[in-house]
């Protein structure tokens, strides 16, 4: 009686001349080779030639032999019936499609302590043109149709939903100021006792973008007189000085470089 499969047959080894060896001694080892060729089955080194369509058993089952079992693993694998993966369009267009309406397609989930970006989309150089790092975020090197909101970015016809803008301010205290480049989009503070001179440069010497602002705002008893240097022009009403101590005013680069509007509570 063979002990294989359930268990490995142990032999005791013979001596010439000193052991007797009888017929049940190779009928032994006989009814161990009949089990395990029975076990392993015939033709196990021939593919079954599984279809896709057929029903993978994922459940702990005893087979008749190993070639039943590894037909039945041909069958997962070719069938794809497997819960730790999604299943993957063999088409051109490599489109991963979830099993049901409330299943989501794809989930990413990164570690505890996640420092390394959590996907990437690289290009074939393996460079990542577009990434989720580690907290969530998405950064792209260019993104068409929407802005990142990442660096500096030109929203054109887009619509801000209770946009909360938090302007920066540039404090000045002299009794005279160039506006800078870097004063587009922000708050020049001026404040001085004696009277304050803004001089908007021309666009040769400051580029500033069509449509570009600069707000001002008189602090000091000072009256803040604004003028463009030469060849440059600066158009308002009734003049071109702040009215009183805390007026305010908004300078606006026109489609002419170097003409320019200021809006804001002006006098002569």
């Amino acid at each position: 009686m063979a002990t294989y499969p359930s268990s490995v047959k142990v032999f005791t080894t013979k001596t010439n001349v000193t052991d007797i060896v009888d017929a049940s001694h190779p009928n032994s080892v006989q009814d161990e080779i009949v089990a395990i060729e029975s076990t392993i089955g015939a033709n196990p080194q021939i593919s079954t030639s599984p279809s896709p369509s057929g029903t993978f058993a994922g459940t702990s089952a005893t087979y008749a032999d190993l070639v039943a079992r590894l037909a039945n693993i041909e069958i997962g694998i070719v069938s794809d019936a497997h819960t730790h993966y999604i299943k993957k369009s063999a088409t051109s267009a490599n489109i991963i499609t979830p099993s049901g309406t409330t299943i989501k397609g794809l989930i990413v989930k990164a570690m505890a302590g996640q420092s390394a970006n959590i996907a990437e989309f690289q290009d074939s150089s393996g460079t990542a043109n577009t990434y989720i790092d580690a907290s969530g975020v998405l950064v792209a090197s260019s993104m068409s149709g929407f802005s990142s909101l990442t660096g500096t970015e030109t929203l054109t016809n887009k619509t801000l939903t209770a946009p909360k803008i938090n302007i920066a301010f540039n404090t000045q205290t002299g009794t005279s100021y160039t506006p800078v480049l870097t004063d587009n989009g922000k708050m020049v503070t001026l404040s001085n006792a004696s009277p304050v001179a803004v001089t908007v440069p021309l666009n040769s010497s400051v580029a500033y973008p069509e449509g570009a602002q600069i707000n001002f705002v008189s602090l000091g008893a000072g009256l803040v007189t604004f003028a463009g240097t030469g060849g440059v022009t600066v158009n308002g009403t009734p003049g071109l000085k702040l009215r009183a101590q805390y007026s305010s005013a908004v300078l606006i680069r026109t489609a002419s470089p170097d003409v320019w509007l200021l809006i804001g509570d002006l006098a002569v």
